[in-house]
C-alpha cells in the first residue's frame, strides 16, 4: 500500500482517541488472551468517510475472532494465512505463515469446538452458494445506493416548489 498512499499523498483518518485517561481508571488484563483457542476477539471501529469525516458517513465495527480469523462475509470462502512463527536473524525479521486456510476450516480443526457446532457449520455449509450470495451482496448494494435519503428529498422538494 506504501506505493500507492506517496502517490495520491492522502493519509487514513482516525475517528477514535486513545483512552489513555480511561486507562488509569480500568484495569485491563492483556496476559490472559490464548490466541490459539476460538473465543478471544479483537474490535475496532471504522469510518467510512474518505478524505473527511464532514457530512454523513458510516461506522462499522470489525470483530475477529484471533485464533480462526472468523470475520462476517469471509467465514466459509476466505482463505488467509495466520503467522506462525517470528523471529529476528541479524537485522532481519523472519516471518513464518501457516497455509491458507478459511475460518470455517479452522474452527472444524478446532478442538475447542463442541462437535454439534462443527455439525450445524457443516449443514450450514452444504447450503451456501458463493455465486448466489455474492448476487445478493450486489443486489443490496445497489438498492441502498439508489435510495434518496431525507435530505435529498428535502432538496429535490425545494426544486420542484
Amino acid at each position: 500500500m506504501a506505493p500507492m498512499r506517496s502517490k495520491f499523498n492522502k493519509l487514513g483518518l482516525a475517528t477514535t482517541k486513545p483512552g489513555s485517561i480511561l486507562k488509569k481508571y480500568i484495569p485491563i488484563r492483556t496476559n490472559q488472551w490464548d490466541e490459539n483457542r476460538p473465543g478471544f476477539l479483537e474490535a475496532d471501529t471504522v469510518a467510512h468517510c474518505g478524505t473527511s469525516v464532514g457530512g454523513m458517513f458510516v461506522y462499522t465495527v470489525n470483530v475477529v475472532d484471533l485464533a480462526i480469523g472468523w470475520r462476517l462475509l469471509m467465514n466459509f470462502f476466505l482463505p488467509s494465512t495466520k503467522l506462525v512463527e517470528k523471529y529476528r536473524d541479524r537485522s532481519r525479521i523472519i516471518k513464518r505463515y501457516d497455509r491458507p486456510q478459511t475460518p470455517y476450516q479452522r474452527i472444524l480443526k478446532s478442538k475447542a469446538i463442541p462437535r454439534k457446532s462443527k455439525q450445524e457449520l457443516e449443514q450450514l455449509f452444504k447450503t451456501l452458494n458463493p455465486f448466489d450470495i455474492q448476487q445478493t451482496v450486489q443486489r443490496k448494494i445497489m438498492d441502498f445506493l439508489n435510495q434518496t435519503t431525507p435530505i435529498q428529498q428535502e432538496i429535490q422538494l425545494r426544486k420542484t416548489a
